[in-house]
């Protein structure tokens, strides 16, 4: 009879311990495939809710047409905003006119008429 090793002397001394942990890594490894199973399962449940929501999000399903109603929401209100700088742009200067005007036809009246005693 050969003469054993140190190896299968190890073996032999601790078979059912080895026995034990290689159960255990079996069952560790059905749970560990089962939870990814259940993880993959809920991300493809997740990502069909999304969908769904982004579907009842949109009028008509139409995400494009919710976009480009944003954007021209905005445009109108960028519109807006630059005729309202605009309108009080132009009163200031307008404004601006209307009293040098009246400034130098009260002047130009004042004298005229010379110097009051």
């Amino acid at each position: 009879m050969p003469e054993q090793t140190h190896r299968d002397t190890f073996i032999e001394r601790h078979k059912d311990e080895l026995q034990a942990v290689l159960e255990l890594m079996a069952a560790l490894s059905t749970q560990v495939g089962q939870l990814n199973a259940s993880i993959v399962q809920h991300r493809k449940d997740q990502q069909s809710d999304l969908e769904a929501a982004m579907i009842r999000a949109f009028p008509d399903g139409d995400p494009e047409g919710h976009r480009r109603h944003h954007e021209a929401v905005i445009r109108a209100a960028e519109a807006r905003a630059e005729f309202w700088t605009k309108m009080r742009f132009e009163l200031f200067k307008w404004g601006m006119f209307g009293f040098l005007g009246w400034s130098v036809y009260k002047l130009w009246l004042a004298f005229l008429q010379g110097p009051q005693q």
